[in-house]
């Protein structure tokens, strides 16, 4: 696979881009801290993050759960759980672990912040070692220049954890895979775990390329074959955690808590699954998928790009649709 080829630099980065990225991670930091603490009052806004919140509060307290209020409609709570008795997340344990550390702390509004400047340095090791100094920095300053990260970075979401673990499962994978240390083969592995008890589809979508590459040298008895056993070692001893951890909240290993909320949350097409009518289908995820791929790639646009856009795009709508997209035009321009 290119870019597997060679070595990764031994040595430290030179003085200059040393002091770059530096400034880059301490700007990321505090950029998302700003966010977090004016922004978003330190506080939990979204359904996710206050059951994040509460689940991180829970194992604080070296619990995994607690015992459900007496009334628990008069405590309801988004994404709050109470099973037999017990109340939990419906979350997997991976983020709110990490978040744990920030409740213990007394400021759980810090972690992501700190895990944006944890990102920053792992995109710009990445970027170093698959090509040089340039290419890492310039990774580094793009994610500054991303309101998502900005906006999620400052948030109790489980997005810069998924981030940060996915980065360094990528990095050190390719360190193994380039000769190194074995250790980095089981790192990368144990990495890869931990991003899928924080995000799993997200992890499986992002290790699949990687992991179909390495079952393909596995198969072949390529040299170095078996530092990919203990990418999959490492990462199966954690993943092996979720289902311990279903067990221990639900009484079913197998039991994904998602279900216990919306009983049609689960991964597929037809009935049963999804909230359209008749079942998630292959044409809904295409309509899903248009928006979500617009928003995206929309994602660097700058208000003046976005007025010419939206200039351009006016002179070709149908007269019925003109007024819509003057409204648009109108708080765009604002």
């Amino acid at each position: 696979m290119k870019g597997m080829e060679g070595k990764e630099p031994a040595s430290t980065p030179g003085r200059g881009a040393g002091r770059w990225i530096i400034l880059l991670c301490a700007a990321a930091c505090l950029i998302t801290a700003l966010i977090a603490h004016f922004a978003f009052e330190r506080l939990p806004h979204l359904e996710d993050e206050v059951a994040y919140l509460f689940q991180a509060r829970t194992l604080a307290l070296g619990r995994l759960t607690v015992p459900s209020p007496e009334s628990p409609e008069a405590f309801w709570t988004p994404f709050v759980l109470d099973h037999e008795g017990r109340r939990f997340g419906k979350y997997p344990p991976g983020w709110p672990a990490v978040l744990s550390l920030g409740v213990l702390a007394g400021a759980p509004w810090l972690v992501n912040p700190l895990l944006a400047a944890l990102a920053v340095y792992l995109l710009y090791r990445l970027g170093r070692s698959l090509y040089d100094e340039r290419a890492g920095l310039l990774a580094g300053v793009l994610a500054l220049a991303s309101p998502l990260f900005l906006v999620l970075s400052g948030s109790y979401l489980s997005h810069l954890a998924s981030l940060a673990w996915l980065l360094l499962f990528g990095l050190w994978f390719l360190w193994a895979a380039r000769g190194q240390s074995p250790w980095y083969a089981l790192g990368a592995g144990l990495a890869l775990g931990a991003a899928f008890l924080t995000r799993s589809l997200t992890a499986i979508a992002w290790a699949a390329p990687l992991g179909i590459w390495a079952l393909w040298q596995v198969v072949r008895r390529q040299p170095g074959w078996p530092r990919y056993l203990l990418v999959a070692l490492g990462a199966g001893v954690l993943a092996a955690l979720l289902p311990l951890y279903q067990w221990a909240v639900t009484g079913d290993p197998w039991l994904n808590p998602y279900l216990l909320w919306w009983p049609y949350d689960r991964v597929g097409f037809g009935p049963g699954i999804g909230a359209m009518p008749g079942g998630h289908s292959p044409a809904y995820a295409w309509i899903n998928l248009k928006p979500v791929s617009y928003t995206h790639l929309r994602a660097h646009e700058t208000p003046e790009h976005l007025v010419c856009r939206l200039l351009h795009e006016k002179k070709k709508q149908p007269q019925q649709h003109r007024a819509h997209r003057d409204t648009h035009f109108v708080h765009a321009t604002y």
